[in-house]
């Protein structure tokens, strides 16, 4: 008889066992659903992390090729001002410098001022020469100023008009020329 009551002890534990089958399985879904959640919510903030870094990658990227451009850009600056100063020199400073020798800085730096100020006293006497030139030919062409020019306009069938001062011949002898040429 304790035989018996050793079975239907048994029996009873199974089946309160049975019983709590489904609140387990429930349990279970619903850790399953919650540890599936979190993982989806880890993810998603892992992925917006990765999205933040692609976009400061390519934020660098795009600002290495402008900094590129910019380099690329002074390089060329920086050959044209080496073929301009190489134009500065005379044949002789270039072949120095072509044979890699040092010149001299102080010395080259005063011959090619030296240069520019030639350069720039001879522009002068060309501009001086051309206002001579044009001086006479205005005064050749339209006597002596000061020179005055009437406009006549007709505004609804009236006829209005006003003269127009130019400047001094010897102040602005180009445009002075220029301007009584085409009226």
């Amino acid at each position: 008889t304790q035989d018996e009551g050793y079975k239907a002890n048994f029996m009873n534990k199974v089946r309160s066992l049975g019983s709590n089958l489904p609140l387990v399985k429930i349990s279970l879904f619903v850790f399953l659903c919650y540890y599936t959640l979190s993982l989806y919510n880890d993810l998603t903030e892992r992925n917006i992390v990765l999205r933040d870094i692609r976009q400061e990658f390519e934020n660098a990227e795009l600002t290495l090729e402008q900094n590129d451009a910019k380099v690329k850009s002074a390089l060329g600056s920086i050959k044209s001002l080496q073929s301009q100063f190489g134009q500065l020199l005379s044949e002789e400073q270039r072949e120095t410098i072509a044979d890699g020798k040092e010149l001299n800085s102080e010395m080259m730096y005063q011959k090619i001022v030296d240069k520019q100020s030639t350069m720039a006293s001879r522009v002068n006497e060309l501009q001086n020469r051309i206002a001579e030139l044009h001086r006479k030919q205005a005064e050749d062409m339209f006597g002596y100023g000061p020179y005055r020019v009437q406009f006549n306009i007709k505004i609804d069938g009236s006829i209005h008009s006003f003269i127009v001062e130019l400047a001094g011949i010897d102040l602005m002898p180009h445009s002075v020329h220029f301007f009584m040429q085409m009226v």
